[in-house]
């Protein structure tokens, strides 16, 4: 190849790389932010229709209350969270609703992993 041939490609590649560095930092972290939040969001959304599904005998009102509050808290501290931790907690509710477990160590498992994830 000439020398010009590779100054060409050295200069395309530059203003490629440079226009998409751009891109990214005006428009990709608000759009990136946005489906993160989204994407709790959805979590939550699923978490209490799980618990909404179930009837009174299956998980009495006071036990039904907690898990509600503690839905409640990590709503508040979501975005505090990383998406890990997020994750870790949603899949141990999860995990809880799927396998219909609801009693209070789960309860006081999940209240010390939400309270001790960094503030």
């Amino acid at each position: 190849m000439k020398l010009g041939c590779i100054l060409k490609f050295i200069a395309i590649i530059i203003v490629l790389l440079g226009t998409s560095f751009y891109v990214y930092d005006k428009y990709g972290k608000e759009y990136i932010a946005e489906k993160k939040e989204e994407f709790k969001n959805e979590i939550i959304k699923q978490i209490n229709n799980e618990l909404e599904k179930f009837e009174q005998k299956e998980i009495d009102d006071k036990l039904k209350k907690e898990f509600d509050d503690l839905i409640n808290k990590l709503e508040e501290k979501k975005d505090e969270l990383s998406n890990m931790e997020f994750e870790k907690i949603s899949n141990n509710l999860k995990e809880i609703v799927e396998e219909k477990k609801f009693d209070k160590k789960k309860l006081e498992d999940l209240r010390k992993l939400i309270d001790t994830t960094k503030n």
